[in-house]
């Protein structure tokens, strides 16, 4: 018996975490991943262009942030290095890096412990770190203002750090950056672009809209961006929203 109530506290405590996925934001209820569906296959990832369109077209989303990881830019490791003023260098590799749009950090709520979410990606100069990527680089020090550089030569300066992203999120991340544009040159830099479906994109929708009533504009809207792409490539692509708050829906 003892065994048996052990196992269901366990399975209990289990699905209890499995059911606590990403319902620490604020306005998780209203928070959807939009998933591109091409030839009956699901992507979790999304063409740069969807969210500003979705945005533009439909007054339902009140707003939408992407984000996309530095593996499609520079690699799947990426050097981080400090120097300090006495010219020691640090660097580490950090795989958990990723560019998102300055509305990232207000659409969704992970709890800061320096700056502040409005402002800290407010241009493309800036850096916001993790809890734990501050202490591997500046040990108890406060780090806003200073430098960190990717691959050695593009510099960013932190302004922001935010507590350790909980396990119970589906997003998992260290480093953000708002900057596109210091990137490749191409597809990737162009707001507007539908042809690299490589970014993650969110939107959180008005508090009075329906959502199974917008994704039913989702084919029309398609056709409008991307009919004539279509139509070359011969294949069909859709949108769905994906609600983040329900429970196994939230695995990228």
């Amino acid at each position: 018996m003892a065994i048996g109530m052990a196992a269901c506290f366990l399975i209990l405590q289990y699905v209890r975490f499995e059911r606590s996925y990403d319902r620490f934001h604020e306005n998780a209820d209203r928070i959807y991943r939009v998933i591109l569906e091409r030839d009956q296959d699901l992507s979790a990832a999304n063409h740069p262009g969807v969210g500003p369109a979705l945005k533009a077209d439909f007054p339902e989303v009140e707003e939408y942030a992407r984000m996309a990881h530095q593996s499609i830019h520079l690699g799947d490791n990426v050097a981080v290095s400090y120097e300090d003023e006495q010219g020691n260098i640090k660097m580490f590799n950090e795989d958990r890096v990723y560019n998102v749009d300055p509305s990232f950090l207000t659409l969704f709520s992970f709890p800061f412990v320096y700056g502040d979410t409005e402002n800290a990606l407010s241009d493309a100069s800036l850096i916001v770190i993790s809890e734990s990527i501050s202490r591997k680089f500046f040990g108890s020090e406060n780090p806003m203002g200073k430098t960190l550089h990717l691959l050695g030569r593009f510099p960013f300066t932190v302004n922001g750090v935010f507590q350790d992203v909980p396990e119970n999120s589906h997003i998992q991340f260290d480093i953000l950056i708002a900057s596109w544009a210091y990137r490749n040159e191409g597809d990737y830099n162009k707001e507007g672009s539908w042809k690299w479906p490589e970014f993650y994109t969110y939107v959180k929708l008005d508090p009075l809209a329906d959502p199974q009533q917008l994704e039913a504009k989702f084919p029309e809207f398609m056709q409008k961006y991307l009919g004539e792409r279509m139509k070359e490539m011969n294949n069909e692509e859709r949108l769905h929203l994906q609600g983040i708050s329900i429970p196994g829906q939230q695995t990228q």
